[in-house]
């Protein structure tokens, strides 16, 4: 990977897996440079996404998206991973379509987890809402594995499939996470 990290105050460009891509070193200043640039000159330069390296560790921007994301590997409950996402100032990740969900499933490739990873949807007296409290349906995208939602023995938290298809299983099963920053 050729070029320089950026130090406090400092943007850095790169090439990065064959995308042009830059580290920046303060959150704000990702606001305050995206705001300046519009989004026809952000593809003019051909990046897809950026990578934070102080407070957002780990965490990709997705231009198409205007969101920020993070695959936690590690196992967690799902309210486990509701905590983790919201110490990193984000939360989990909510699918608003195929073309995000696909990009998802990108992740998973990349990362070598398991079948399913969990996602920012739960049951809420009865109906699949997302962590923002908007019913699954008005979110954009609800396109459950054949069979699902079932929600059998507790079935009440949200998990996307290596397919990019939803499943719901027990809260307290463990599973990788994905974690979303909204710009």
């Amino acid at each position: 990977m050729a070029g320089n990290r950026a130090g406090s105050g400092q943007v850095a460009f790169s090439r990065f897996g064959g995308q042009d891509s830059f580290w920046i070193a303060e959150p704000k200043q990702l606001v305050s440079y995206l705001s300046n640039m519009s989004f026809t000159k952000l593809f003019d330069i051909n990046f897809s996404y950026i990578i934070f390296n102080h407070f957002f560790t780990g965490y990709k921007l997705q231009i198409n998206f205007a969101s920020c994301y993070k695959f936690h590997r590690a196992l967690r409950t799902w309210f486990q991973a509701y905590v983790t996402c919201h110490e990193e100032g984000g939360e989990l990740a909510v699918i608003n379509s195929a073309e995000e969900a696909q990009m998802l499933q990108t992740m998973f490739k990349e990362n070598l987890s398991p079948d399913q990873a969990i996602v920012g949807l739960r049951t809420k007296a009865g109906e699949w809402v997302t962590v923002d409290e908007e019913p699954l349906s008005v979110s954009g995208y609800d396109s459950w594995s054949p069979g699902e939602p079932n929600n059998k023995n507790g079935e009440s938290c949200g998990f996307m499939l290596r397919s990019g298809m939803l499943n719901d299983d027990p809260c307290d099963k463990l599973a990788p996470s994905i974690c979303e920053i909204t710009l």
